[in-house]
């Protein structure tokens, strides 16, 4: 999801303002501007509070955010997250559980992120490691 697709989700699911949602971010609508544009780069926690505007999983946008932003190697390993994120949602699914419950919880967010984590320390040892590979 591109900066713009994920703003415009958070304008038609808010019936907010470009201002408004900038506002609500607690930054200045001038940068939201200038991150909407690409000349511009937010924070993760900015990330996760649009993302909820949205009505998105946090996780899953800044996944795709990182995804975007890595490296070839560092890209492989954020898309190697994304795709445990999707696997343990997927077996969350198979269990029945309410739908609401598939909504990320803090708790979620924060073993996606320690999985982040430990995939990107690992990718940085083998780097070091390993220079010419």
């Amino acid at each position: 999801m591109t900066n713009q697709d994920l703003l415009e989700k958070a304008k038609q699911r808010t019936g907010m303002s470009q201002g408004a949602i900038a506002k609500a971010l607690g930054i200045r609508q001038p940068s939201l501007s200038q991150w909407n544009g690409g000349n511009a780069e937010l924070s993760d926690e900015t990330y996760i509070k649009l993302a909820e505007l949205a009505g998105l999983d946090p996780a899953e946008v800044i996944l795709e955010k990182h995804m975007r932003k890595a490296g070839p190697a560092a890209a492989a390993v954020w898309a190697k997250a994304k795709r445990g994120l999707e696997a343990l949602k997927g077996g969350i699914a198979k269990m029945r559980i309410m739908p609401i419950m598939l909504n990320i919880s803090w708790t979620l967010t924060a073993l996606t992120t320690l999985l982040i984590l430990v995939l990107v320390h690992q990718e940085q040892r083998q780097n070091h490691a390993n220079p010419t590979a």
